[in-house]
């Protein structure tokens, strides 16, 4: 029994594979799902429930972890008071993951506005997106990959999964080339410019051919792809 939430006048227990807790029913019925399963245990086992002490156990199913109903009871028992615990994003996660399994939509709006304040790694977005359908952090985090310097590591791409790695590779290597091209382009653009101004009838240096006899400048401008007549 997790001595963080004592029995003290907590009527419904809830167990999972390796924990158990003894939480308020009031908290519960914010989940549907939750409310719904106490009915049905209370339905089930009226004799225990008429005893001194006797409590609604609800037993969730084994993908259920305790770790996500312990952070999940500590943000809900979190106090009003002097403000809400600025919570990491490993329990806003459980937080999420209890909202959604057990359909508490208030829970999982106010996560979700937690989770998506804080400054979280492209993976980690990527593998919340992929786990509660938000797709608007996948856009973001496939955007921060693509556009960034850092290679692409062996963990974020077992997140991604073969066809998105990919993509995002194309777009890398595309976005590489393109960078690597337009600095030459504009290099070769502006010495065009030089040379045809020079070359203008009347400029001061139209008759001027010691840029014609100067090996190492036209070397120097055929590098870049100018041919110098």
């Amino acid at each position: 029994m997790s001595s963080h939430f004592p029995r003290t006048a907590r009527n419904v227990e809830i167990r999972t594979t390796n924990q158990a807790f003894c939480v308020h029913e009031y908290y519960l019925n914010k989940f549907s799902i939750f409310a719904t399963l106490i009915q049905a245990a209370k339905a089930n086992d009226s004799e225990t429930l008429s005893e001194p002490g006797g409590r609604t156990v609800l037993t969730c199913e084994q993908k259920v972890k305790g770790v996500d109903i312990y952070d999940t009871l500590r943000v809900i028992y979190a106090s009003h008071i002097d403000g809400i615990p600025d919570f990491d994003s490993n329990i806003m996660a459980s937080a999420l993951r209890i909202a959604s399994t057990f359909d508490y939509p208030g829970l999982r709006k106010f996560a979700i506005s937690k989770l998506d304040a804080m400054e979280l790694p492209a993976s980690q977005r990527i593998q919340l997106s992929n786990e509660f359908l938000l797709p608007s952090w996948e856009t973001l985090a496939f955007t921060e990959l693509c556009s960034r310097a850092e290679p692409i590591s062996h963990a974020e791409a077992e997140i991604l999964g073969m066809t998105r790695f990919v993509e995002i590779a194309r777009i890398r290597e595309a976005q590489r080339t393109r960078w690597a091209v337009e600095p030459i382009n504009e290099i070769n653009e502006d010495l065009r410019q030089v040379l045809a101004s020079s070359l203008k009838p009347g400029s001061s240096t139209s008759n001027d051919t010691s840029t014609q006899d100067n090996p190492e400048y036209q070397v120097v401008h055929n590098s870049l792809g100018v041919i110098v007549r």
